[in-house]
């Protein structure tokens, strides 16, 4: 596991000049694999930004939900509080 964030970038982007390397590779000794790859790099794509939609609706849910919560108890001290 990457210790730092220079590590991380690093490790992920060696991955994708892997990856790139390999489509190319595919790309240059078999014609037929270039329509499959972009086929499949297109639905990475949409996946991902399925994801990052659903990711930040659930964030906002959340916050939705704790404020609800510290509402809620707010709410409920107040009543439990009879020193009026």
């Amino acid at each position: 596991m990457p210790d730092t964030r220079c590590e991380m970038f690093s490790e992920f982007f060696e991955a994708i000049a892997l990856i790139l390397g390999v489509v190319v590779v595919m790309a240059i000794l078999s014609w037929a694999t270039i329509l499959p790859s972009i086929l499949f790099l297109l639905f990475i794509f949409y996946i991902r930004r399925f994801y990052l939609r659903t990711a930040s609706s659930l964030k906002r849910l959340e916050a939705i939900r704790t404020l609800h919560t510290l509402l809620q108890g707010a709410f409920l001290e107040t009543l439990s509080n009879k020193s009026f």
